[in-house]
């Protein structure tokens, strides 16, 4: 995954490439090496994603729902 803009910005894209070599070698000397540990922590990055997720799906409806019905509100009068 790049997250990474296609902007030349050499700093910030070098960095970010390292970063995700490094994560990608960690990764895998993880896995080789205790793969217990890295089950444990792929769990609590995906219960993290998944609470985030919903915080997000949960202002999304409020900030949708309220914008839904001030608009509704203001066609009936």
């Amino acid at each position: 995954m790049r997250w990474s803009t296609p902007r030349p910005e050499p700093f910030s894209n070098i960095a970010l490439s390292l970063a995700e070599d490094a994560a990608v070698i960690g990764g895998a000397w993880l896995l080789a090496e205790h793969p217990w540990v890295l089950l444990g922590a792929l769990a609590c990055f995906t219960v993290l994603m998944l609470v985030m997720l919903r915080l997000l799906v949960r202002g999304a409806r409020r900030l949708f729902g309220a914008r839904a019905r001030a608009v509704g509100s203001a066609g009936l009068e």
